[in-house]
C-alpha cells in the first residue's frame, strides 16, 4: 500500500516513436557539506544521459525536465522536454496547466501570480500532506552560471508543506549547493528568465482573458511588460521622484542658508553700534533735520500749487461773466445771416435743376448709341464666324475630293482582310475550344479515378494498421497462455491473474464466503456447447465484472485495480449483497414453451451470488431460447400470444433476436467464438494460433492492395498535372484571339461622301461666303459712323457734367454755413443757464482758495521757524517716510544699545561661528545643486533614451504583427496613444467585416490573431523558453492547424529558443527532428 506508482508522459518525436525509459538511478554517498563548495567536475557516474547532453547544449537556461510530487493533480509525474519545440497534450483534467503552474512556482513566484489559489498550500494534492517540485535547467552553452561548481544541470527544488514552503539548488551530480531564494532569483537574472512575463509563461486564466477582450487598455500594458518597458518607466518615475525630494532639500538648504545670512547681518549690526555709537546719534539728528525741512518744502509746494489754481479760476471767471451779459445781440444777427442764406441757396437749387436735366438728356443719348454699337458689334463677329466656318468645311470637302479614290480602294481592302482574319480566328477558337472541353473531361474522369483510388489507398492504410495491431495482440495473448497454461484465469489475461493475487493476500482468506468474485465468467459453465457462443454473446458485458459486498470491499478492490491495470481498462466493480442460497424466480420465470428452453436452465453456476447476480442485471429467467423462426415469430408478433415475463426470444442458429409485441422487433446478432466461458487453453491456443495466419495473410494482402492503390493515385495526379498546362496554353489562345476579334468589329471604318455632293456642296459655300463678306463690309461702315456720333455726344456729357460741379459746391458751402449758425443759436438758448450757475460756483470757489492760500502761508511760515531752529537747509533725497524709517531704525538701536551688555569679543566671536556656519551650508548647497543638475541631465537622457526604445519597440511589434496577419491575408490598423496608454488593434478578415472588438471575431480570427499578437512580441524579447497555455481555445480543426503551424514555424526560425504548447487537442504535426509530443493521460482519482 505504501508504494507509488510513476506515472511518465508519453513522448514521441519524429526521430523515433520508440518509449525511452529514464536513465537508472544510481546511489549516491553522502558527503560533508564542505565538499559541496568544491568544483565541479563530470565523471562518468554523474554526466548526463547522451540524449539530454546532445539537445541541451545550444543555450544556458532552457527546461530539460521537471518531477512533480503530489502536486495538484499530479501523484508522481516526469517530463523530459526537448530543447526545441514541445506539445504537451492532454484532455481537460489531465493536469497541463499544473504543469506550467509548477514551473511558476518552481521559480519562486507567489500563489497568486498563477491565478490558481491564494495561497501555495492549496495547491498540494488532496489527502497529502507536502509537495515537491523540481525544475532542472539546462547550465551548458555560451554562458554557464558558474559552472565550476553546478556542471552542467541546474535543479531548483521547492518542498511544499501546510505551513511552510522551501527552496533547494542542486548541482548536477544532486548535492545540495544553496538553500536560499536570493541564489535562485541571481541564477534566474543571470539566464534572464522571467517567469512573471505573460509573454513567456502564458497561463490558462491570462490565456482565456486576452483571447477574449483585446483591450487597449490591456493590449498596451502587455507590450510594456513583455518588453520591459514598464520597469524602465518605473526607474524613470523613481529618478522623478528622487528629483523632486533633491529640489525640496535644496529649498530647505537655502531657507536654512537665508537664516544664517540674516543672523549674521544683525551680528554685524550689532557689531557696528557698538563700534559706533556717537556717529548713530549724529544721523539720528541728521534725519530730523532732513524731515523738518522736507515739511517746508512740501508746504511750499502746496502754496504754489494753490496760487495756480486761483488764477485758473479767475480766467474761467471772467469767460462766464462776458457769455452771460451778450446773448440778446448774438442771437438778432444770427437770425439775420439765416434769411440771407436762404435767399441764395434757393436761387443756386434752381440753376442746378436745369443743369441737372441738362446732363441727362446728354446721357440717355449716349446709351442710346452704345446699344446701336453693341449690336452692330455681335452682327460683326457673327459674319466673320460664319466665314471661319464656311472656309474649314470648303477646305474638308477640297481635301476629300483630292483623297476619294485612294481612300476608298483602301478601305474596300481593309474589309476584305478583316472578314478573313475574323473567320481564322472563330474556327481557331472552336477547335481550342473543344480540345479544351475534352482535356477538362479526361481531367474530371482523372480526378474521380484518383479519389477512389486515395479512398482505397486510405481504406487499406487503415486496415494494415488494424491488422498490426490485432497481430500485435494476438501474438501477446498466446504468449501468456503458454506461460500460465495452469491457471484457469489466464484467459482474462496476465493483470486479471495479477489481481487475483492481490485480492488472496489483501482480503481476509479464512473468509471465503466475503471474498470479491470475479471474472464472473470464471463461475459459469455451459452444459450444452450448441449455447456456449450465445450465452458469452448475452453476457460479454459482464464476464470480465468483479462483484463485492459492500463500499469498503469495493474501494479496497479499485484500490488494487488501479495498482495493477496500470493502461487503464479497470473491470467493472459491482456491489451486491452477498447470499448462500440462490433466489427463488420462479413466480417471474418465463414458462417454457414446446421447442424452447429458458436461458436460466442452459447457464450452470455453483456459486449463488453469481447466479444471483445474472438474475438481478440479466434477467436471464425471462429470457427464451428456440431454433424455430416460426416459434419466435409466433410468441412476439402478437401480444395474446407472449408469455408471462417474457422479454425476449433468442434464435441462435439464424443469429436473430425478437423483442415480443407490443414493441415488436426483431435484430440480427453478431456471434463469435467463446473465449471466456469454458474455454479449453490449449484450443484456445491453437485457435488464436490460426487467427494469427489468416491475420498475416490480411495484412500481406492489405499491403498489396495499399502499394498497388496507393501507385494509382500518384499516376493519376501526374496524368492531371500534365494536362493543367495544355488547358491554359489553350485558353490562353483563346483569350488573345478573342481579343484581336473584339478590337476587329470595333473597328471605325472611314465615311467616303459622293463626288458629285462634295461639288455641289462646295459651290454653296462659296456664294454663302460671298454674301457673307458683303454684309460684312456694310456693318464695318456703319460702326465707323456711329462712332462718331458716339465722341460727340461723350464731349458734350462731359462739358455738361463739368458745369454742375461748382453749382454743388455752392450748395455744400451754403448749407454747412446754415447748420452753424442754427447751432450757435441753439447753444446760446441751452448753456445759458447753465453759464449763470457755474459763475455762482466759481465764485464761492475762488473764495475758498483764498482762505486756503492764507492757511498755507501761516503753516509755512511755522515750518521754516522750526527747520531753521534744528539747522540750515540741506538737500534731501529720500522720501518722507524713508527718513521717519531711519529715525525709528536709529531709535531702536540706541535703545538696544542702551540695553544690551555684551562686549565687541563676543559679538565678534558668535559672528565668526555664523561666517562658519554660513561658509558650510553655501558649500553643501552647492554640491546639492550640482547633484540635481546631475540628475536633471540623467532624467532627461534617460527619458529620451526609453521614448526611442519605446518607440522602436512598438513598431516592431506591429510591423511583426501585421506581416503574421499577412499569412492569411488579415490586414490591421494598431493606434497607439501613449499619453492614455492604450494600444488600439483593429482587425480586418478577409471576409472585410473591420473591427476594433474581438467578441465580433469569429473563435478562429481571435485566436490567429492574439498569436499573432504574441508573435510580434517574441520578436522584440529573447528569453531561453516560451510556455503557452491554451492557445487554440476557440478554434477549429483548420485554424488550429494553420496556427500551430505558425508556432512551428517560429520554433524553426529561433533554434536558440524552447518552445512549449499546451493544448487539449490530439495534434497531428510533420515529422521533425526539433519536435516533441508529450501525452499526459488522466491522473488516477
Amino acid at each position: 500500500m505504501g508504494r507509488r506508482r510513476t506515472r511518465k508522459t508519453s513522448s514521441t518525436s519524429s526521430e523515433s516513436n520508440e518509449f525511452r525509459s529514464p536513465p537508472p538511478k544510481r546511489k549516491k554517498r553522502r558527503k560533508p557539506a564542505e565538499q559541496h563548495d568544491k568544483a565541479w567536475s563530470p565523471t562518468p557516474e554523474t554526466s548526463l544521459p547522451h540524449t539530454i547532453k546532445d539537445s541541451l547544449s545550444e543555450r544556458c537556461g532552457k527546461v530539460a525536465s521537471m518531477r512533480l510530487q503530489n502536486f495538484m493533480c499530479h501523484e508522481n509525474l516526469l517530463i523530459e522536454f526537448g530543447p526545441n519545440i514541445n506539445f504537451l497534450v492532454g484532455s481537460n483534467g489531465s493536469g497541463k496547466s499544473a504543469v506550467l503552474t509548477a514551473l511558476v512556482l518552481g521559480l519562486g513566484s507567489s500563489a497568486r501570480a498563477t491565478h490558481r489559489a491564494s495561497s501555495i498550500q492549496k495547491l498540494i494534492k488532496n489527502g497529502e500532506t507536502s509537495a515537491t517540485i523540481e525544475v532542472t535547467l539546462c547550465n551548458s552553452g555560451l554562458r554557464p552560471y558558474r559552472p565550476e561548481f553546478y556542471g552542467p544541470r541546474v535543479t531548483i527544488v521547492r518542498q511544499i508543506r501546510l505551513s511552510s514552503s522551501n527552496y533547494q539548488v542542486k548541482d548536477a551530480r544532486g548535492n545540495i549547493v544553496s538553500r536560499k531564494l536570493d541564489d535562485i532569483r541571481r541564477i534566474l537574472v543571470f539566464f534572464g528568465i522571467q517567469v512573471d512575463n505573460p509573454i513567456f509563461v502564458l497561463n490558462q486564466d491570462t490565456a482565456r482573458q486576452f483571447l477574449k477582450d483585446l483591450d487597449p487598455a490591456t493590449n498596451y500594458a502587455l507590450v510594456m511588460k513583455g518588453t520591459q518597458l514598464d520597469l524602465c518607466c518605473n526607474s524613470l518615475n523613481q529618478i522623478y521622484e528622487k528629483r523632486i525630494n533633491l529640489t525640496f532639500e535644496i529649498e530647505l538648504l537655502k531657507d536654512r542658508k537665508e537664516q544664517t545670512e540674516m543672523l549674521v547681518n544683525e551680528e554685524e549690526e550689532k557689531l557696528k553700534m557698538l563700534q559706533n555709537k556717537e556717529s548713530i546719534k549724529a544721523l539720528l539728528g541728521q534725519s530730523k533735520l532732513e524731515l523738518a525741512w522736507l515739511a517746508v518744502k512740501q508746504h511750499e509746494k502746496e502754496l504754489t500749487g494753490c496760487l495756480t489754481k486761483i488764477k485758473a479760476i479767475e480766467v474761467k471767471k471772467a469767460e462766464l461773466i462776458e457769455s452771460t451779459s451778450k446773448k440778446e445781440c448774438k442771437q438778432q444777427a444770427f437770425s439775420q445771416q439765416l434769411s440771407k442764406l436762404e435767399e441764395t441757396k434757393a436761387q443756386i437749387l434752381e440753376l442746378y435743376g436745369q443743369q441737372e436735366r441738362t446732363i441727362k438728356n446728354a446721357k440717355l443719348r449716349v446709351q442710346e448709341i452704345n446699344e446701336r454699337v453693341c449690336e452692330i458689334n455681335i452682327n460683326i463677329k457673327n459674319a466673320e464666324r460664319r466665314l471661319q466656318e464656311d472656309q474649314k468645311l470648303l477646305d474638308s470637302c477640297q481635301k476629300h475630293l483630292e483623297n476619294y479614290n485612294v481612300d476608298y480602294a483602301k478601305n474596300k481592302r481593309l474589309k476584305e482582310n478583316h472578314s478573313a482574319k475574323l473567320a481564322a480566328l472563330n474556327k481557331s477558337m472552336k477547335a481550342n475550344e473543344e480540345t479544351i472541353r475534352q482535356l477538362r473531361k479526361e481531367q474530371e474522369e482523372l480526378t474521380n479515378k484518383a479519389f477512389e483510388a486515395q479512398e482505397q489507398a486510405e481504406h487499406s492504410r487503415n486496415e494494415v494498421r488494424r491488422l498490426e495491431k490485432k497481430d500485435i495482440h494476438l501474438r501477446a495473448e498466446i504468449h501468456s497462455l503458454n506461460t500460465n497454461k495452469s491457471n484457469k484465469t489466464c484467459v482474462f489475461g496476465q493483470q486479471a491473474m495479477q489481481a487475483h493475487d492481490f485480492i488472496r493476500r489483501e482480503f481476509n482468506s479464512d473468509d471465503h464466503i466475503n471474498l470479491p468474485r470475479g471474472p464472473i465468467a470464471k463461475y459459469i459453465s455451459v452444459p450444452n456447447p450448441q449455447y456456449r457462443d450465445l450465452i458469452e454473446h448475452e453476457l460479454t458485458h459482464s464476464l470480465r465484472s468483479f462483484i463485492v459486498n459492500s463500499d469498503e470491499d469495493r474501494r479496497k478492490l479499485r484500490s488494487i485495480f488501479e495498482r495493477v491495470y496500470t493502461t487503464g481498462h479497470l473491470p467493472s466493480i459491482i456491489s451486491s449483497p452477498f447470499s448462500d442460497h440462490v433466489y427463488d424466480v420462479s413466480p417471474y420465470k418465463v414458462k417454457k414453451i414446446e421447442n424452447t428452453s429458458v436461458l436460466i436452465d442452459e447457464i450452470k453456476c455453483d456459486d449463488p451470488i453469481v447466479m444471483n447476480f445474472l438474475i438481478d442485471w440479466c434477467r436471464i429467467e425471462t429470457v427464451l431460447i428456440t431454433e424455430s423462426k416460426e416459434t419466435a415469430e409466433y410468441l412476439t408478433s402478437d401480444s395474446e400470444n407472449v408469455p408471462p415475463n417474457l422479454t425476449r426470444v433468442l434464435v441462435p442458429n439464424l443469429y436473430l433476436e425478437y423483442i415480443p409485441a407490443p414493441h415488436y422487433s426483431m435484430y440480427s446478432l453478431n456471434l463469435l467464438s467463446a473465449r471466456l466461458l469454458q474455454v479449453d487453453i490449449n484450443d484456445r491456443i491453437r485457435l488464436l494460433e490460426k487467427d494469427t495466419v489468416d491475420v498475416k495473410r490480411s495484412l500481406l494482402n492489405a499491403q498489396i492492395v495499399f502499394q498497388k492503390t496507393n501507385g494509382l493515385t500518384i499516376n493519376f495526379k501526374k496524368e492531371i498535372k500534365a494536362k493543367a498546362p495544355v488547358i491554359e496554353q489553350l485558353s490562353n489562345e483563346n483569350i488573345k484571339a478573342l481579343e484581336e476579334i473584339m478590337e476587329i468589329e470595333q473597328y471605325e471604318y472611314e465615311e467616303l461622301p459622293e463626288q458629285d455632293h462634295l461639288q455641289k456642296t462646295m459651290d454653296s459655300i462659296r456664294a454663302k461666303m460671298s454674301e457673307t463678306e458683303r454684309q460684312h463690309r456694310l456693318l464695318l461702315a456703319d460702326l465707323s459712323e456711329i462712332n462718331e456720333q458716339k465722341a460727340q455726344a461723350e464731349k458734350q456729357e462731359a462739358e455738361e457734367r463739368a458745369k454742375i460741379i461748382p453749382i454743388q459746391e455752392n450748395i455744400e458751402s451754403i448749407e454747412k454755413e446754415y447748420l452753424d449758425i442754427e447751432s450757435k443759436i441753439r447753444s446760446l438758448d441751452t448753456h445759458y443757464e447753465a453759464n449763470f450757475v457755474k459763475l455762482n460756483k466759481t465764485i464761492e470757489l475762488h473764495e475758498n482758495f483764498l482762505k486756503q492760500k492764507a492757511d498755507v502761508e501761516r503753516d509755512l511760515k511755522e515750518a521754516r521757524d522750526k527747520a531753521q531752529k534744528r539747522g540750515d537747509c540741506c538737500e534731501i533725497e529720500n522720501t518722507e517716510q524713508e527718513i521717519r524709517d531711519k529715525i525709528c531704525h536709529y531709535k531702536a538701536k540706541i535703545k538696544q544699545f542702551e540695553n544690551y551688555n555684551g562686549s565687541v569679543e563676543k559679538v565678534q566671536q558668535k559672528l565668526n561661528q555664523l561666517r562658519t556656519k554660513l561658509q558650510s551650508q553655501t558649500e553643501n548647497l552647492q554640491l546639492a545643486r550640482e547633484a540635481a543638475k546631475k540628475l536633471r541631465i540623467s532624467y532627461h537622457q534617460r527619458a529620451q533614451r526609453y521614448q526611442r526604445c519605446r518607440f522602436h519597440f512598438f513598431s516592431m511589434v506591429d510591423f511583426q504583427f501585421q506581416q503574421a496577419l499577412s499569412l492569411r491575408e488579415f490586414k490591421s490598423n494598431v493606434i497607439i496613444d501613449h499619453g492614455a496608454n492604450t494600444m488600439q488593434i483593429d482587425v480586418e478578415p478577409p471576409s472585410g467585416n473591420k473591427t476594433s472588438n474581438s467578441k465580433t471575431l469569429s473563435g478562429g480570427e481571435r485566436s490567429f490573431t492574439t498569436v499573432s499578437l504574441l508573435k510580434g512580441l517574441w520578436s522584440t524579447s529573447d528569453h531561453p523558453f516560451y510556455f503557452l497555455d491554451e492557445y487554440d481555445v476557440f478554434t477549429d480543426e483548420i485554424n488550429r492547424s494553420f496556427i500551430t503551424q505558425i508556432l512551428i514555424d517560429e520554433g524553426n526560425d529561433y533554434q536558440n529558443r524552447q518552445f512549449c504548447f499546451l493544448t487539449p487537442q490530439d495534434t497531428e504535426v510533420a515529422a521533425s527532428p526539433l519536435i516533441k509530443v508529450h501525452k499526459l493521460e488522466p491522473p488516477v482519482v
